[in-house]
């Protein structure tokens, strides 16, 4: 996205991550599954229960995201 801040022409890049309501498993390489969790500036490995007990006011998954955010930059 092109943006024009004191008559000077900047590049955005918007990088979006659709949130699950489930817990995403993830191989670590060495054949173990982890629950990666973002967490301010950086990752804490979690627990699937720790994950959904976060997640439990989700009702559904927000794939549809960019969806909703490809008709915003449209109409704006």
């Amino acid at each position: 996205m092109d943006l024009e801040v004191a008559g000077v022409r900047k590049l955005c890049l918007v990088v979006i991550v659709a949130q699950a309501k489930q817990p995403v498993g993830v191989n670590d390489g060495d054949g173990n599954i982890t629950y990666p969790e973002r967490l301010e500036t950086g990752k804490h490995r979690s627990t699937p229960n720790q994950i959904e007990a976060k997640k439990a006011t989700i009702r559904s998954n927000n794939f549809d995201f960019m969806n909703l955010l490809r008709q915003f930059v449209r109409d704006h």
